[in-house]
């Protein structure tokens, strides 16, 4: 048989903030509803998400992931028989694998250790290569990382290994899908417990869209391809009466050996692009103030970091506002080059500005959030890759 699968981040499935991304969750169960294997259509009664604030939106976004699987199954039929869909799977998995040999071959036969901070927790990287009966492996070892976070910066294995894969397909710097044979060629070290692979019920929300992108970064950094970028996804939410908004925000690239960063990006394990404020101020009551690159935020180098950017936006009816990000203390590394900004946050009420850490705070018509993202880290020579 074949199977098809969707995974998928919704708006807002409950929570102690809207938006389900409270930046002070400390257990799964606060981040949301938690379901297990409950079919969505068996009996047409779906899931319960009665601690959704949008419930029929999730609902009609659950039925879109499931046309998604359903039109995957179809283009997979219309390949072929069963046989022949497997075969080329398995072509695609072997050709992948293939290229992954040929990487591990090119990578020094030891990197590292790098290491980066989330919150005061350590993550620590170091790559070796290894020979196995069936030729080389890179071994990408995360001993030395800290413990699990005690709120919810905490990264899953799957995570981990996703963030390591995208790394490794920037690496080969080839157009390939990313696929499982990507990392026949790769044996992943990670202690437990510890930031990487938390306890069953820690919350993880942050560990999915901040360490996520702490991993990338070090794979990168670690075989000498780029400084560290802004490092984290700046997750806004806001929400009031009958309505909910999530949304991510952009950052400076680390400088690498062929240019500068680029400003103002989705970077590494972000995949989401900004609403157009036509669409966002039409359909909520949030005005967008500015939305601008924050100039002379990337660090210095031969190849500087990437600035990153400035969003600013007015709410227009009472709600509640939250911002899950790091990098607001330390600035992206540099590799041989300076480190980016970090980033900075505030709240304008009355017309005051005041200094936020992202905590849950209430707003009225007329005030306005201000989010400074953090620049990349500048590239110089005498870094090898």
């Amino acid at each position: 048989p074949v199977y098809v699968a969707s995974r998928a981040h919704h708006v807002d499935i409950g929570g102690s903030t809207p938006g389900s991304m409270p930046p002070s969750s400390a257990t799964l169960a606060e981040e949301g509803a938690v379901f297990h294997h409950v079919p969505l259509h068996e009996d047409g009664s779906g899931p319960d998400l009665r601690e959704s604030r949008q419930p029929d939106t999730v609902r009609a976004d659950l039925s879109a992931q499931v046309a998604a699987n359903r039109a995957m199954l179809e283009g997979l039929s219309a390949l072929g028989p069963a046989e022949v869909v497997h075969a080329w799977l398995a072509h695609v998995l072997d050709a992948s694998e293939d290229l992954a040999r040929a990487l591990v071959a090119r990578l020094p036969a030891h990197t590292g250790p790098v290491v980066d901070t989330v919150r005061g927790i350590p993550v620590r990287l170091e790559t070796r290569v290894a020979a196995e009966p069936d030729g080389d492996v890179l071994i990408v070892d995360f001993t030395g990382t800290g413990p699990p976070h005690a709120g919810n910066l905490n990264a899953p294995p799957a995570v981990v290994r996703a963030a390591v894969l995208y790394a490794l397909r920037v690496l080969l710097d080839t157009d390939v899908p990313l696929n499982e044979g990507l990392l026949r060629r790769v044996r992943l070290v990670v202690p437990e417990p510890s930031l990487l692979s938390p306890p069953s019920g820690a919350a993880v929300a942050g560990g999915n869209v901040e360490t996520s992108m702490r991993v990338a970064d070090l794979l990168l950094r670690a075989t000498g391809r780029a400084a560290a970028s802004a490092g984290t996804m700046n997750n806004l939410t806001l929400g009031g009466d009958g309505w909910a908004y999530y949304e991510t925000l952009g950052g400076g690239q680390g400088g690498t050996s062929r240019g500068p960063g680029a400003p103002a990006r989705q970077l590494h394990m972000t995949n989401t692009r900004a609403t157009d404020p036509e669409v966002l101020e039409h359909r909520l009551p949030l005005r967008v103030r500015r939305f601008s690159r924050r100039r002379g935020s990337g660090g210095a180098g031969e190849n500087p970091g990437g600035d990153g950017l400035i969003r600013e936006l007015e709410v227009l009816e009472p709600c509640t506002v939250a911002l899950l990000a790091t990098r607001r203390h330390d600035g992206a590394a540099g590799l041989g080059g300076d480190a980016g900004m970090p980033g900075a946050d505030s709240l304008v009420t009355n017309g005051v500005p005041h200094p936020w850490n992202g905590a849950p705070t209430a707003l009225s018509p007329g005030d306005r959030v201000v989010v400074k993202t953090p620049g990349g880290g500048g590239w110089s020579h005498g870094v090898t890759e």
